[in-house]
This record gives structure tokens, C-alpha cells and sequence, in this order.
């Protein structure tokens, strides 16, 4: 299966799975992110300081 999605991109068993409801990283991910905004995490990151200090905080409020 992994040889044959590598090669053409697609494979009917990685259809299959994703049918049964296996989600990709990226929908993981994507779903954790809107929690965590939905959470207001995001509303901690200051509006002062530098792009480095702002980005900082930023990663800080991603990884809780």
C-alpha cells in the first residue's frame, strides 16, 4: 500500500481508511489549532515588543 500510494499518490486501502474515519496530521493538527483559539490561547500573546518577542509567545501559546 505504501509502495503504490508513494508511487501513484493514490491507494483504494488509504480510501478505505479514510472512509472508517482515520484523519490526516494535517485535519489533527488543524483541529487542535482551532481548539486552542477557541480556548483563547492566542489572546495572551502581547501586541508590544519586537517580531521575535510577539513570535515567542506565538510558539509558547501553540505548544499548551
Amino acid at each position: 500500500m505504501l509502495l503504490q500510494h508513494s508511487v501513484s499518490g493514490f491507494s483504494p486501502l488509504s480510501e478505505l481508511l479514510r472512509v472508517l474515519g482515520v484523519r490526516t496530521r494535517r485535519e489533527i493538527d488543524l483541529e487542535k489549532f482551532a481548539i486552542k483559539a477557541l480556548r483563547g490561547d492566542f489572546e495572551r500573546i502581547p501586541m508590544e515588543g519586537g517580531p521575535m518577542a510577539r513570535a515567542n509567545a506565538a510558539l509558547v501559546a501553540a505548544q499548551s
